[in-house]
């Protein structure tokens, strides 16, 4: 029988596909809507930049084609290509760790 090698993209996945379905503490929801909201705001922040037209040039030519995925600034392109855009995006303005107690995100993830 083959076995799903233990790296930790695997034992996270696992993990996440056994929790499909089961409710989410409450805490958890308040910090994940705080970290999408930090997220977003960083996001939206940088997408006129320069920066961000050449994370999106990057992320295209990488995974070339339009998608359903919604890039900041820019058409929707490919799931790959708008994460890897989206994730260089919210990061040209690091909006929150200036401030210790505001830190709010896990980094690119």
């Amino acid at each position: 029988m083959n076995q799903i090698p233990r790296i930790p993209e695997t034992t996270l996945a696992l993990h996440l596909s056994r929790r499909r379905g089961q409710p989410i503490a409450t805490a958890t929801r308040e910090r994940l809507a705080q970290a999408m909201l930090d997220w977003f705001t960083a996001g939206w922040s940088a997408s006129a930049t320069a920066a961000a037209d050449r994370y999106r040039r990057v992320a295209q030519d990488c995974h070339p084609g339009q998608g359903p995925a919604p890039v900041f600034g820019g058409a929707s392109m490919h799931s790959n290509g708008a994460a890897l855009a989206n994730a260089g995006i919210a990061h040209i303005r690091e909006i929150d760790d200036a401030h210790r107690a505001a830190m709010l995100h896990p980094g690119v993830v």
